[in-house]
């Protein structure tokens, strides 16, 4: 039977510092005992993160510290969206991703109807 969770299996190997031939090797070990359409997987995922690991050695020093800024804001985004609760919670998505909820009038009878920014 296939295992549901290799993708998160083999990201955790390659989010653990050191370098990606490290990395490689350690991710082989954790699919040695995987069958051959799991391997595949696993050889994607290992593709996928030396594509990446390319394009990061390209950007210089202050691209990657921007980039590492973002990142953090959109954990930092992420957590703190999760504190919003019930029917709020559509209605945010849509305000900051873009994203309409399935019914965006569903509040229009208990709130207020006039648009104002947050």
């Amino acid at each position: 039977m296939p295992r549901k969770n290799i993708p998160k299996i083999i990201q955790k190997v390659y989010t653990e510092e050191g370098p990606l031939e490290e990395k490689n090797k350690r991710a082989d070990e954790v699919a040695k005992d995987f069958s051959e359409s799991e391997k595949k997987v696993v050889d994607a995922i290992k593709k996928f993160f030396g594509k990446r690991a390319e394009a990061i050695a390209k950007l210089d020093n202050e691209t990657k510290s921007i980039l590492k800024e973002i990142k953090e804001l959109r954990q930092k985004q992420k957590t703190l969206f999760e504190k919003i609760q019930g029917d709020d919670k559509k209605a945010a998505n849509f305000l900051l991703f873009g994203h309409a909820p399935q019914n965006l009038n569903s509040r229009s009878a208990s709130g207020s109807s006039s648009s104002s920014s947050f």
